[in-house]
């Protein structure tokens, strides 16, 4: 058996329909109940760790999104400021090469 530690006993309580579903799949995969229910509990587990991640991930996303915003946004002012000079320095880099002519 898979896993860490040794394995527990647990008791299930289930309608009958779900006892015959169960053991009809249990019959159909050439298993027990034991491991298929192991099986089923595994699967689950697994897919809500990933469920969780993706989650913190998204979290982490939205928290970040107004730093992101707010460091974007203090380089725009600057780079404005440049581009304003740069403009006016080659504004006056042109109008000197003309009246040189």
């Amino acid at each position: 058996m898979a896993g860490n530690g040794m394995a527990r006993r647990i008791v299930v309580s289930v309608t009958d329909q779900m006892l015959e579903e169960l053991d009809a799949l249990v019959r159909k995969d050439c298993t027990n109940r034991s491991a298929f229910v192991r099986e089923i509990i595994h699967q689950y587990l697994f897919k809500r760790r990933r469920l969780d991640q993706r989650q913190k991930m998204v979290d982490g996303y939205i928290e970040m999104a107004s730093l992101n915003r707010e460091l974007a946004c203090s380089c725009v002012v600057p780079d404005e400021e440049a581009l304003a000079k740069y403009e006016a320095f080659l504004e006056q880099d042109n109008e000197s090469y003309y009246s040189e002519r």
